[in-house]
């Protein structure tokens, strides 16, 4: 049976079961990585919550012993959890079977190198090659050896250290049927928070809402709840407990730019020194960062990429507006949605109202983020033809990731999605004039190089 080519994104392996991934695929790509890398000793394994993951762990787990690996089984755990034994008990590698965020009938892949550093797009192209030219070796006199360990007790011991709450507060927590589970409320009680969860049932239908905390018709059941029980803090967690949403105290969502200027002013507190973040980023932050005569690093929309500037740089914090963020002042690099929703509880702890100190923070007007659907084939060539134009007409620009229009009084994006077919697009301005001006401007450029944002959207953002 040849292997669905369609499963090897980016930055991860994700399909439909059992139609694009499945217990061949994933042998396959375990014997693969295993030939790939025979430096590899250990490989921590885990999986999500999802009816499929046994089979396709056990499918995995075959192929890493047919390809020479000690196999040490995590259970099913969140993602973070994966990536914490690999940086505590110092394994060679990291592998969890989920698709994180996506809906019913879907799995995945998401493997980690030592330190839990992300795999990159040329190690899944290996991976696939090998497969598709059929040069799969097995392992002579290979020797059976799974291990299973219990990672949690001491995950749950090592991040509860790394937190001093100043005042107990009432949290509402959504785990979306998926694999966090009850185990944010466990943490957040061993603190001392009042914390109570809806939709905690594992349930790979996700019958309540998509495990997607990033679009805010996923938080809306959430909101509900903090409002009806006068809640100081909302906590949404995605699929496989990598990335998290937040709703404050006056039911107010908390979006990824907000977070990273509240993260970053309170790394500061502990310790001045060069923030990564990636080019979505508002110019607040920008400005916010600069007042404090710091550098901050733009990047790829990707965890590789703002993780290499962290440790280039020895930076005090990093993250993206997606919700995954580093905290390497005080935490394995580790893109953890739980620890960082601790960091959140601590530092709404020390405010006397939080949802009044979040909208303090320096803000401007942004968009939230447009997806306009594009073929996967085609979304690469259209942002680089866009970008091309741009720079012909000598504007300010930053191409680290699409095209990042740079204006006077805010700016837009114009970027490929690194995981679906997508063209993802961004503004920003000062004021609600300027935002509105620098859409208008961006659009028309969008128009002229083929990349058609449709009407829906136009209405939706005031054109």
């Amino acid at each position: 049976m040849r292997i669905d080519e369609t499963i090897f994104r980016k930055y991860d392996i994700r399909g439909k079961y059992p139609k694009e991934i499945n217990e061949e695929a994933a042998y396959k790509i375990a014997l693969s990585f295993s030939n790939l890398f025979p430096d590899i000793k250990q490989v921590a394994i885990g999986g999500d919550i999802r009816k499929s993951t046994p089979k396709l762990k056990d499918a995995m787990i075959k192929g890493l012993i047919d390809g020479g690996k000690k196999v040490i089984d995590v259970g099913i755990v969140i993602s973070p959890v994966v990536f914490f034994s690999v940086c505590h008990y110092n394994f060679d590698c990291g592998i969890v079977i989920t698709a994180s965020h996506l809906g019913e009938g879907f799995n995945g892949i998401k493997i980690v190198f030592k330190n839990a550093y992300p795999t990159l797009p040329e190690h899944y192209d290996k991976i696939k090659n090998l497969i598709i030219n059929n040069k799969l070796s097995k392992t002579k006199n290979q020797k059976t050896t799974i291990k299973k360990i219990d990672a949690e007790k001491d995950y749950i011991k090592y991040i509860t250290s790394k937190i001093s709450i100043k005042k107990p507060l009432k949290l509402i927590i959504d785990t979306g049927n998926g694999t966090s589970r009850l185990l944010p409320e466990k943490i957040f009680k061993i603190l001392g928070c009042e914390a109570s969860t809806i939709y905690s049932d594992p349930d790979d239908s996700f019958p309540n809402h998509i495990p997607d905390p990033y679009h805010k018709e996923n938080m809306m059941d959430l909101k509900k709840e903090v409002l009806k029980k006068g809640a100081d803090l909302g906590i949404g967690y995605d699929g496989d407990g990598d990335r998290a949403g937040f709703i404050d105290n006056k039911g107010n969502l908390i979006n990824g730019d907000a977070l990273l200027m509240a993260f970053t002013k309170n790394a500061f507190k502990k310790k001045l020194g060069p923030i990564v973040v990636d080019s979505r980023a508002s110019l607040a932050l920008i400005e916010e960062v600069e007042k404090n005569k710091q550098r901050i690093e733009l990047t790829v929309g990707y965890h590789a990429a703002v993780l290499d500037k962290i440790i280039e740089l020895n930076a005090v914090f990093g993250g993206e507006v997606t919700c995954h963020f580093y905290f390497p002042l005080e935490y394995y690099l580790i893109d953890d949605a739980l620890f960082a929703s601790l960091k959140l509880v601590q530092i709404a702890s020390e405010k006397e109202d939080f949802s009044d100190y979040m909208n303090s923070l320096p803000r401007y007007c942004a968009s939230e983020e447009i997806f306009i659907e594009f073929p996967d084939t085609k979304k690469y060539l259209a942002v680089d033809n866009f970008t091309k134009m741009v720079k012909e007409k000598n504007l300010d620009i930053n191409d680290v990731d699409g095209a990042r229009i740079n204006f006077k009084n805010g700016w837009g994006i114009v970027r490929p999605s690194n995981t679906s077919a997508f063209i993802k697009v961004k503004f920003e301005g000062k004021t609600d004039k300027d935002l509105l001006d620098i859409t208008r401007k961006i659009v028309g450029l969008m128009d002229e190089s083929g990349i058609i944002m449709p009407e829906s959207k136009r209405k939706k953002i005031g054109l």
